[in-house]
């Protein structure tokens, strides 16, 4: 083989591997972007942020008060007059009750005399006397009670020797400034051999 013939197949093979080189890159650039290719960025698009928007609620047609009321006290209403002083009470009893707390039927009268001192509302005093035709009735006793208004309380606590600690209540209402109309009963069932009775009150200031 002569020099022209090597140089020419020389020259084949030099373009043979350009039009090599250049179909590799048409093909390695058809799968890829262009713009990435030449180092241009692929900017995406501005997202759009989101505006929350709070409606307020309307007003209900019929509101409905959800708080908690708050407790209110019911004050003592004051005495129309004061009832300090020396009573006599009129006891009509209808029975008594006794240490098992049975009720017996007796009827019988009984007449006290009280003395009673009152600050504001509250009253204290004690059993002056006992007019009675039974001989065991008990006549040591302090009282306590209040008055509200024209309606009184008073609790009678015995003591001493006859039926200590037992206690008997009357529960009525003052008619006028010298006039107390009631019942008279057991604050508790009495204990051991006392009996308490049970009946009506008129009593009447001195």
């Amino acid at each position: 083989m002569n020099k022209v013939t090597e140089l020419g197949n020389v020259k084949w093979v030099v373009w043979l591997g350009i039009v090599s080189s250049i179909v590799g890159i048409i093909t390695f650039l058809s799968g890829k972007n262009l713009l990435d290719f030449f180092g241009a960025k692929d900017e995406s698009p501005t997202s759009t942020p989101y505006i929350v928007v709070i409606q307020p609620t309307p007003p209900l047609d019929n509101p409905t008060n959800t708080s908690v009321p708050l407790p209110t006290s019911i004050p003592t209403q004051e005495p129309h007059s004061n009832i300090s002083g020396a009573w006599n009470l009129n006891f009509d009893y209808k029975g008594y009750t006794n240490s098992s707390g049975v009720f017996k039927e007796r009827e019988s009268t009984e007449t006290w005399s009280i003395n009673l001192v009152q600050s504001e509302n509250n009253l204290n005093g004690e059993l002056i006397s006992v007019n009675s035709k039974y001989v065991d009735s008990c006549i040591n006793a302090v009282i306590d009670g209040s008055i509200n208004e024209d309606e009184i309380t008073l609790f009678i606590r015995f003591n001493g020797s006859c039926c200590p600690n037992e206690i008997a209540r009357i529960d009525g209402v003052i008619e006028g400034t010298s006039i107390i109309t009631g019942q008279y009963q057991p604050a508790k069932t009495p204990s051991g051999t006392c009996t308490l009775s049970t009946g009506t009150v008129i009593g009447a200031k001195e």
